[in-house]
């Protein structure tokens, strides 16, 4: 089915709606523009608020700005006239100034002298962000949140879900967090950055190929000279079905030296329950009835600390450790009938337990250096360590009806994972005048694997033997080469963005194959070449209203377990062995959105298409009561929809804002799909509300509707949050409480048919989780 035709019509249809926005950028402006520095070093002033009021007296402004990461605004005025002119910045002094404008002025450079005071217990002097703004991206200013909470700021961004791990995903894809363009050794920033180090997030949910990213990305952006005091915070949440979060950490600054030590503790319990019946010629021949309950204990702690040189270098690093423990355990009943269905023939009852305990060491350490010319160059090493024991166990108790016999059967095995990483990676910027630059790097990735496996079974209650035929004993070797170059260009109101990114490297696995007796090699070759191009036009002088339309190809080698062509039997329910004959998945996203930042609202809207081409799915036969997986190419996905994002200020305490999306999605005809095509939506509702100067309240609700995910049909859910704050000692405490409930069903059902069998899997998991959390937070201390 080819929906071309349609999506086209939907970028037609949205482009028609944008005519009208922009034939007003054709009509005559009085523009005010101007460059804010810092008066005695004369560096430039982002973020500096630009107020242009009727005069001194009004309480609100005409039009109002920010100044960009050059220290540059620009603001339209509806006419010309005597105006009030105010400009403010934190750690600075204002300017205040009555300014007659007869037509469009420059007023040329404003200098702001830097202070050293006491705010709310916090000493801060002039700050500037550490990074660039990034074309097409939308920017949420930390100080102008409400909140200190990170996981509510991100969960109120447009189209972003957060889950209870801290997680977020837009559309079902995973966000990719970075700090300051580049990827981070941090597990989740969101606990490990405090609020008060953050200028800025950056959200972009189609990037350019300079961020090491196929998906949407949240890039943080670091505040470079900002010098506040020590700050401390902590939380616990606790729920039902074992939920349990803890965390604590906090900020320590000493001169050049920024040190932000963390610890968390996350617990959780699942369980699901399933049937699966299997005919053969039409004929009933399996039915299979399971129950599964699993849950883990994990925890981490480490530190991120930066010191800044005195040429204005940078050297950072990120030291982590992880613990964690986990366990499952599965009964399957099956009854297994004749051929003919007429009798029973056997009953097959099977129940397993698995232990594990993995950990995990990372260690990252980052040197970035920027010159008065503007050319920037930052230095990276990341190296992880990962081990995995885990001890599964089975009992298999086989009743043969045609002749009367009970076979038992325990299964115990020792299997680990030991596995490394090296990265190294480069990344330059290279200034092309004002509003041009170029920047390319060079990654390079090594990624060692060691798996180990042996089984001892007993039958019957005899005696143990060692089980040659599940020893398992792989090792996988990945090397890659990663290049990129990226092209942007800013003229008047255009912006152009541009860039690939190319990768080539191998995969070596050597195997030991049971069936042989021997050790097996298996090389993978491959290579792919990613791009990206974005255009921006800003319909006003102050860039606040803007349309972007962008366009980004990524390729996907498959996996080395898609690849690998000999058999996992360490389940033996469920066996798995690759494909080494698969294609490199194609995934083509083209994007159109519309922007608007007014005095007391944000609109952002956007239609977005994706189609993906040589789609890895899996594929499954079965004999007996054993699934058999394994993968391979098919047509790919195709995916269109529409999102809308509104955020109003109604009063001066009270916000409202509204994020909602509709996606159609079309599916190729392949086994193990029932539905060819679906549509589902997602909105989301938020409140804000401050009063009494230190309280705030912010109710926030989701609901998501019916939807399939890898053959799993995730029922319409909701979700509530309650979050209050209390404000102490003129803000330099805070403590935050909040209630979150969801509830939601996912149920699967997968229909795999071949020439001998039919068979009908059913899964239903059904989880209400009610978690109570409480945190708090200390400045200047």
């Amino acid at each position: 089915m080819n929906q071309s035709p349609k999506l086209f019509k939907l970028f037609v249809f949205f482009g028609v709606l944008l005519l009208p926005l922009i034939s007003k950028a054709n009509d005559p402006k009085i523009t005010v523009k101007g460059q804010i520095l810092e008066a005695e070093k004369k560096e430039e002033v982002p973020f500096a608020t630009v107020a242009i009021y009727l005069s001194e007296n009004e309480p609100q402004p005409v039009k109002s700005g920010y100044s960009d990461m050059d220290g540059h605004f620009a603001i339209e005025l509806p006419k010309a006239g005597n105006y009030f002119v105010s400009i403010q910045s934190m750690g600075y002094d204002p300017y205040k100034k009555s300014i007659q404008f007869d037509e469009s002025t420059d007023m040329g450079t404003i200098l702001l002298k830097s202070q050293v005071q006491l705010l709310e217990s916090v000493v801060i002097t002039g700050e500037k962000a550490t990074g660039t703004t990034t074309p097409g991206a939308m920017t949420f200013t930390m100080d102008q949140q409400g909140t200190d909470d990170m996981e509510e700021i991100v969960g109120n961004m447009p189209g972003v879900e957060v889950d209870f791990d801290g997680n977020a995903t837009i559309r079902g894809l995973q966000v990719t967090y970075l700090v300051n363009g580049e990827e981070s050794g941090m597990e989740n920033p969101l606990q490990e950055i405090p609020k008060q180090s953050i200028a800025r997030m950056e959200l972009m949910t189609n990037p350019p190929v300079e961020f090491a990213s196929s998906g949407p990305v949240i890039n943080i952006i670091l505040k470079e000279n900002a010098k506040i005091g020590n700050s401390f915070r902590g939380g616990l949440g606790a729920g039902n079905l074992g939920n349990l979060r803890g965390y604590t950490g906090g900020s320590i600054r000493k001169e050049n030296l920024t040190i932000n030590p963390w610890i968390y503790y996350s617990q959780r319990e699942k369980r699901s329950h399933g049937s699966y019946d299997q005919l053969n010629h039409g004929q009933r021949y399996l039915e299979q009835t399971y129950n599964n309950n699993s849950g883990f204990h994990y925890g981490n702690y480490g530190t991120w600390y930066a010191y800044k040189f005195k040429d204005k270098s940078e050297l950072s690093g990120t030291l982590r450790l992880s613990l964690s423990d986990n366990h499952s355990s599965n009964d399957n009943d099956g009854d297994i009938y004749s051929i003919d269905s007429t009798f029973q023939t056997s009953k097959n009852i099977r129940t397993s337990e698995t232990t594990s305990f993995s950990r995990q060491a990372h260690y990252e350490n980052k040197y970035r250096k920027k010159w008065d010319s503007g050319q920037k160059l930052s230095l990276r090493y990341f190296f992880s360590f990962n081990q995995n024991l885990s001890k599964p166990g089975q009992y298999s108790r086989i009743t043969d009806f045609t002749d009367a016999t009970d076979e038992v059967t325990r299964d115990e095995g020792d299997r680990s994972s030991l596995s490394n990483r090296h990265r190294i990676q480069t990344k330059f910027t290279q200034p092309l005048g004002e509003d041009m630059k170029i920047v390319g790097g060079y990654f390079f990735d090594y990624r060692l694997n060691r798996q180990t496996a042996s089984y001892q079974t007993q039958i019957n209650d005899g005696i143990w033997l060692d089980n040659p035929d599940r020893r398992q004993d792989a090792q996988t070797l990945t090397q890659s080469n990663d290049m990129f170059l990226s092209f942007s260009a800013k003229h008047n109101r255009f912006g152009f963005n541009a860039g690939a990114r190319y990768k080539l490297g191998q995969t070596d696995i050597h195997q030991w194959n049971s069936n042989s007796q021997q050790y097996d090699d298996f090389t993978n070759p491959f290579s792919n070449l990613n791009s990206s191009v974005k255009f921006t036009y800003d319909l006003n002088e102050d860039a606040s209203e803007n349309i972007m339309l962008s366009y980004r190809n990524n390729v996907h080698p498959p996996s080395a377990s898609q690849l690998n062509p000999f058999i996992d039997d360490s389940n033996p329910l469920w066996i798995t062995m690759g494909n080494p004959d698969l294609k490199n998945s194609q995934n083509h996203y083209l994007e159109l959105e519309y922007l608007k930042v007014g005095k007391d609202y944000t609109l952002k809207t956007g239609l977005f298409g994706r189609k993906v081409l040589n789609s890895v799915a899996r594929y499954q036969w079965s004999k007996e009561d054993t699934v058999y997986n394994s993968f391979r190419n098919i047509e790919g996905i195709s995916t269109t929809g529409l999102n809308v994002y509104f955020q109003k200020d109604l009063l001066s305490n009270l916000k409202l804002s509204s994020d909602a999306s509709y996606t159609y999605e079309y599916m190729p005809e392949r086994e193990g799909t029932l539905d060819k095509a679906q549509t589902y939506f997602y909105i989301k509702g938020n409140m804000e509300y401050k009063f009494l100067k230190d309280y705030r309240i912010s109710i926030t609700g989701r609901y998501t509707s019916t939807k399939l995910t890898n053959n799993a049909q995730v029922l319409g859910y909701g979700s509530m949050d309650f979050n209050a704050e209390r404000k102490f000692y003129d803000g330099q405490a805070k403590v935050y409480f909040n209630v979150r409930d969801v509830f939601n069903t996912i149920e699967q059902n997968v229909l795999t048919s071949t020439d001998s069998f039919v068979r009908d899997a059913f899964t239903k998991q059904e989880t209400r989780r009610f978690i109570v959390g409480m945190s708090f937070y200390l400045n200047g201390i």
